[in-house]
């Protein structure tokens, strides 16, 4: 039976406007207004005083229905004693850089900003809820929409999620993992949505900086090692799961993994991918450095760049999810991408 909370002290963003997932996590809050000050490195002072001027309203102990594009989900808190109890279930690894970094941020900002993903494998009837309960507020951001609900409302929703055994991390296993070792931070800001929702999508890889005398030494090994087949018409080559297309200027090849006489982790086409791929035949071992993970999207315009290698992998089914959670395999960082995730800015959760 996992447990859920209210929002103690939340806000919510009154600009109307729209910012990804991978934004921003955290936020200074000071006086129920956004404070970003000169701490804060990773903004400039134009996009520093546009944020701290987006007006927020403020609600206590409550919980919103959150609808994007027809896909309804609540926000609230997790307690991370459900984490730690393993009511949540993890599949993706975390790094220890990653995790150093978050610890140190937690104690510079006060708040969240965007909710970790989590994925509720049962039947949740949101949308009948929403139809029988007038929200206290509505509060909309271009195709998002909150409902903003407390007292017994607040209550009634969260008792909807007590049947369920367990929840599936879909995004933010990071931000989880850190608030565990915090020692002070007790709640991690979620958005809970039904597994049936859920659209798992692959991120693929774009590897930088590679000259054609690299890259022809690094095809030369991939055509000895592996059983690979030139493309000629691959606009929109089949996903084939165990293989890979990799691309570059205007060829492509489809390349069958080596499968190996191990577990699922070891045989997921991502880890195949990194060990068999990127790091022997390319030789790279610093992915911060010379990897970028792209989106479907994203890859369709690979042509612009000419000194890239570009690899689309294919998305993990539901059902390959489902049976890889239930044996606790992890997963390489980056093996899915799960939509739809909650804007950055938009619902944002006090903690200290």
């Amino acid at each position: 039976m996992v447990k859920l909370a209210p929002l103690e002290n939340s806000y919510v963003n009154l600009s109307g406007k729209r910012y990804d997932s991978e934004f921003i996590n955290l936020v200074q809050i000071h006086h129920d207004a956004i404070r970003f000050d000169e701490r804060t490195l990773f903004l400039n002072d134009r996009e520093k005083k546009q944020l701290n001027a987006q007006p927020l309203a403020v609600n206590h102990n409550g919980v919103y229905v959150l609808e994007q594009e027809g896909v309804l989900g609540i926000v609230c808190d997790l307690p991370i004693s459900e984490y730690q109890q393993q009511h949540v279930k993890n599949h993706e690894l975390v790094l220890p850089d990653t995790i150093q970094g978050m610890l140190s941020n937690y104690r510079g900002y006060n708040a969240e900003a965007a909710p970790v993903l989590l994925m509720a494998d049962a039947e949740i009837a949101l949308q009948q809820f929403v139809d029988q309960h007038q929200p206290k507020a509505v509060y909309k951001a271009q195709a998002s929409q909150a409902l903003y609900y407390d007292g017994d409302a607040a209550a009634t929703l969260l008792k909807m999620f007590e049947a369920t055994d367990h929840l599936y991390v879909g995004d933010g296993h990071h931000r989880l993992y850190s608030t565990a070792l915090s020692g002070f931070k007790q709640n991690v800001l979620a958005y809970v949505v039904c597994f049936k929702d859920i659209k798992i999508l692959p991120i693929h890889r774009q590897l930088t900086r590679i000259s054609e005398s690299r890259f022809q030494t690094s095809l030369q090994f991939i055509q000895r090692k592996f059983n690979v087949e030139a493309l000629v018409d691959y606009d929109e080559p089949a996903n084939i799961p165990g293989t890979v297309v990799m691309y570059r200027g205007p060829h492509a090849w489809r390349i069958h993994l080596i499968k190996l006489d191990a577990d699922g982790f070891w045989n997921n086409d991502i880890y195949r991918l990194n060990t068999q791929i990127i790091q022997q035949a390319f030789r790279i071992f610093d992915d911060q450095r010379y990897i970028n993970y792209l989106s479907d999207q994203q890859l369709h315009h690979r042509h612009t760049n000419k000194d890239a290698v570009f690899f689309q992998v294919s998305p993990v089914s539901k059902e390959s999810f489902v049976a890889s959670a239930a044996e606790n395999n992890i997963l390489p960082p980056k093996s899915t991408w799960m939509w739809p995730k909650a804007p950055s800015m938009f619902i944002m959760s006090r903690y200290q």
